[in-house]
């Protein structure tokens, strides 16, 4: 299972992942559509994705903090979806809890 991601509301974020396989092999992007997002509730909020080394499987998921300073702090679940040649396979879901920005408030 995979730990919860604790960034705060108006902030960058930026989530450095790499997807492996069973053995824990990268598994090469290159031809992979890959999207992300996130769900509290009704509230929907997509990810920014970035191919950072798409051959070693690894990418970043990135929101500006225009976005995430619109967010309630409270647990949202989030997903991975990497789409190739007609087939759609899902990350497991993990949690991200939005926390209050304390300096930047007001």
């Amino acid at each position: 299972m995979m730990a919860a991601f604790r960034p705060k509301r108006g902030d960058s974020w930026e989530f450095d992942c790499v997807r492996v396989d069973g053995s824990g092999d990268a598994i090469d992007l290159s031809l992979v559509d890959i999207t992300a997002s996130m769900r509290a509730g009704d509230d929907v909020y997509d990810f920014t994705v970035t191919k950072t080394d798409a051959v070693n499987g690894a990418f970043r998921l990135s929101m500006a903090p225009a976005v995430t300073e619109t967010m309630i702090p409270s647990l949202h679940l989030a997903d991975v979806q990497f789409a190739q040649a007609g087939d759609v396979d899902s990350s497991e879901t993990f949690n991200i809890v939005v926390q209050e920005d304390i300096t930047g408030a007001g």
